[in-house]
């Protein structure tokens, strides 16, 4: 933490979505919620939308396998 809101802020949104591409989603997407303005709403917002496009193409795969 720097102690500057924006700079932290940001911090915080890089390290959440680090946890994200590293696999650790639900402690990203935890993270990115605690995170205050517009960048913490963003990567909750980012996260529910890339779990709706997972959940989306899961179905569609299940259903040309059967």
């Amino acid at each position: 933490m720097t102690g500057h809101a924006s700079w932290d802020g940001m911090s915080e949104t890089l390290r959440s979505y680090q946890l994200w591409k590293g696999g650790r989603r639900e402690h990203a997407t935890a993270l990115a919620g605690k995170i205050d303005g517009p960048l913490g709403q963003a990567m909750v917002a980012w996260y529910d939308e890339l779990n709706r496009r997972s959940t989306s193409s899961s179905v569609h795969a299940s259903a040309g396998a059967q």
